[in-house]
């Protein structure tokens, strides 16, 4: 049996999702939602663990994962920001005794196991403690962080986020580039263009007047 690298991954997704109208986090993606998709990719990974941080919603939000093999951590404080949910994750990560973890977003569905596979990959080979995803000019999540960094994770409060501590150690960073733009769903308009986009790549000859989401 192979022996997973211990390092968890940590699952935002505790916003209210206020542009969206309606919570981002159980919109179609395929045969799950864009939560599901997340959560699938990050049990496919090489992580030991798949922490999913809850906030806004939690009870419907909570309900639809409930058969997923991850761990539910509440995020009482989800109206402050993103640092918040953050330092949920990184306090468990610390209580549990993980090497690392490696943060990730919901609402980016072009995130999959693959990439977050190379990530793993790059961390284990020790040449920096934290491995960011390239956006042009700039470095973000999906990002690892070695524990040397998670008293200054559980720290984070407000929209402070991981960028911010990515951004001060720049010289510490690995950065590595997906193959795909890279969006965060923050927006129906978004989503759409999103879900366009994939369709039309994963589009078979039979599919043309496809009109139901279902990606397969």
């Amino acid at each position: 049996m192979t022996v997973k690298p211990n390092i968890a991954i940590i699952i935002l997704a505790a916003g209210g999702s206020s542009r969206m109208g309606q919570p981002k986090q159980l919109l179609p993606w395929g045969k799950t939602t864009l939560l599901g998709h997340s959560i699938d990719q990050a049990l496919n990974s090489q992580a030991k663990k798949v922490f999913v941080v809850l906030g806004a919603n939690v009870d419907e939000i909570g309900a639809s994962i409930e058969h997923k093999s991850i761990q539910l951590l509440k995020n009482k404080g989800w109206e402050s920001g993103m640092g918040c949910s953050i330092a949920v994750g990184a306090k468990k990560a610390l209580e549990e005794g993980f090497d690392a973890v490696l943060i990730m977003l919901a609402d980016q569905p072009q995130i999959d196991s693959v990439f977050l596979g190379e990530l793993i990959s790059e961390w284990q080979k020790k040449q920096q403690p934290i491995i960011a995803t390239g956006y042009d000019t700039k470095a973000g999540v999906p990002a690892i962080f070695e524990k040397s960094y998670f008293s200054e994770l559980a720290a984070l409060e407000g929209d402070l986020g991981a960028k911010e501590i990515i951004a001060t150690n720049i010289s510490n960073v690995v950065v590595l580039s997906h193959s795909n733009v890279i969006d965060d769903i923050d927006t129906l308009e978004t989503y759409n263009k999103i879900v366009n986009e994939y369709l039309e790549h994963h589009r078979k000859p039979d599919d043309q007047n496809k009109s139901n989401f279902i990606l397969e």
